[in-house]
């Protein structure tokens, strides 16, 4: 029987790159190079081996049972071909490290909302078990979700809904602080016609703002049907007006710096319609 460690929501933060970048390696040429770092991180009597059928995954073993339990490595090699070599040893190090950690108890003050693509919630579906239950989610657009997590010290955790009764909160209730927890001393939404940016350098939760449709809805309202919105990082909200003719441009500085990010949302630009995002650059 298989049980899983996922860590879909690692904040795995690395400083900009002072070094060369690390080169791209093979699933399985990687996954040899993390073996050490979680050999020296794994409890007693527990043993590691790379998963046959998948290059990049590690499974191990407890003494204490019969289960096999599984490492996911796609996320951390796919930070690492974005780092030095030399943050590259210090990410595979502190990564192997949390895989043992045990589990912070979280409470209702750790509650927030994120935002992220469909690509994101296909690597979820792809990666969960059946028995395992998804977080709670709700779509803000063509290729869009909110999800509610925890914050945790240096990891962020999807909501499990069996969780919530132990913080005697309904989901409606749950949405409601993790969002109000999130956008706590963010940049405010403009309410006037305005191009600009909101974000910075590591203002984590800031994309928790996409999911304040009401606001974007006035703001689009009172911008016009040119009214765009992009979101190329995790710190970063870009919106203004532009015209279809436009929109290529756009797109394309978008999906650069899409492809620049440590962490990407989306690669696409949106206008807001009937409540919601739409892709525009389809």
């Amino acid at each position: 029987m298989k049980t899983a460690f996922f860590g879909l929501g690692l904040a795995l933060a690395a400083s900009a790159a002072l070094y060369a970048p690390a080169a791209a390696q093979d699933e399985g040429t990687f996954a040899a190079r993390m073996m050490p770092y979680v050999e020296a991180q794994k409890p007693d009597g527990w043993t590691l081996r790379l998963d046959p059928a998948d290059p990049a995954v590690i499974i191990y073993r407890t003494p204490e049972t019969d289960v096999d339990g599984f490492v996911n490595l796609h996320r951390v090699q796919a930070l690492c071909e974005r780092s030095s070599e030399r943050e590259c040893d210090a990410i595979s190090a502190d990564f192997a490290r949390k895989i043992f950690e045990a589990p912070k108890e979280f409470t209702r003050d750790d509650l927030r909302v994120i935002v992220r693509d469909q690509a994101y919630i296909d690597y979820i579906d792809a990666e969960l078990p059946p028995e395992f239950e998804k977080p709670p989610m709700r779509r803000v657009g063509d290729d869009l979700y909110a999800i509610l997590a925890f914050d945790g010290d240096e990891t962020i955790s999807l909501v499990r809904p069996s969780q919530l009764p132990g913080l005697s909160l309904s989901e409606d209730e749950a949405w409601d602080l993790g969002f109000a927890q999130s956008v706590e001393g963010k940049p405010a939404i403009p309410a006037m016609k305005s191009t600009g940016t909101l974000g910075g350098e590591e203002i984590y939760y800031l994309t928790a703002l996409v999911y304040d449709l009401p606001r974007w809805g006035a703001l689009a309202e009172a911008s016009g049907a040119d009214f765009y919105m992009a979101i190329p990082s995790q710190f970063e909200i870009d919106f203004g007006t532009a015209s279809d003719a436009q929109l290529p441009a756009i797109a394309a500085a978008t999906a650069q710096k899409c492809d620049e990010a440590m962490r990407c949302i989306s690669p696409n630009v949106y206008r807001f319609r009937e409540g919601r995002w739409v892709i525009a650059n389809k």
